[in-house]
């Protein structure tokens, strides 16, 4: 769903970069499932957080894109 918003130019590529950083898939399951150490689970979660959205920042501010050819 990023790839396909990125690709329609419906985000900038530093939201598409902060979405995939973000996006840990099955591991936050995995790290859930700990339900005795939930203030270390949600400080890693928070964690995740706040780095993608700091890199999908500095990527918007440094104008790194990818040019469309097609």
């Amino acid at each position: 769903m990023i790839t396909e918003a990125f690709l329609s130019k419906g985000i900038e590529f530093g939201s598409c970069v902060a979405g995939l950083c973000a996006n840990a898939g099955m591991g936050f399951v995995v790290l859930l499932k700990n339900v005795r150490k939930w203030k270390r689970n949600l400080l890693m979660i928070a964690a995740c957080y706040l780095i993608a959205v700091s890199v999908g920042m500095i990527v918007n501010l440094l104008g790194v894109a990818i040019p469309f050819t097609w």
